[in-house]
């Protein structure tokens, strides 16, 4: 497959992950709406906190794979691909202990922080590598704003993803021309 290909994907993956991140606002805003515990509550609320946590993982297979072609031309896109497998590692372990919290599965509130603590630290080191691909990307595409994104996508996710996405179409575009 060509590069471009790779960046096609990781436009996807970028909107993808934009409805992810709504989706997530949308569980928090229901959340708060259904406090109470009653069965059909807690079934909607994981519901769509699977679901969430579903369309977050495909962006971020979208992300790996799409550096999975990059690599074919660039061996340090490759960090990339790891990365994002690592940030869906630590998804997985917070939607598990979320759910075994929202259960009432564990009542320790120190397990609890501590497999939390675990997960963010996994979730924000998989951040990282991909941020650091993005980087190179605006590096060898020679766009600055790619680099900007980068940043943004390991500390405010959603301005990263955007700007991302964004920038992605700009490339996408120039090479149709």
């Amino acid at each position: 497959m060509k590069q471009i290909d790779g960046i096609r994907k990781l436009k996807k993956a970028m909107l993808i992950y934009f409805f992810s991140f709504i989706l997530s606002i949308l569980f928090i805003f229901f959340s708060f709406i259904f406090s109470y515990k009653s069965t059909l509550t807690i079934l909607f609320v994981i519901t769509f906190f699977m679901v969430s946590i579903i369309v977050n993982i495909l962006a971020l297979l979208k992300i790996h794979f799409g550096f999975k072609i990059l690599k074919n031309n660039n061996k340090s896109y490759n960090i990339g691909a790891i990365g994002a497998v690592i940030q869906i590692i630590g998804i997985i372990f917070t939607s598990i202990i979320f759910d075994v919290v929202y259960l009432s599965i564990i009542s320790s509130d120190f397990i609890v922080f501590i497999i939390l603590l675990i997960s963010f630290v996994i979730t924000v080191i998989g951040s990282i590598l991909v941020g650091i691909a993005l980087w190179n990307i605006g590096s060898e595409y020679k766009r600055n704003k790619i680099k900007v994104g980068a940043v943004f996508y390991i500390i405010i996710n959603i301005i990263g993803i955007l700007l991302l996405y964004f920038e992605f179409k700009k490339i996408l575009d120039k090479k149709k021309k």
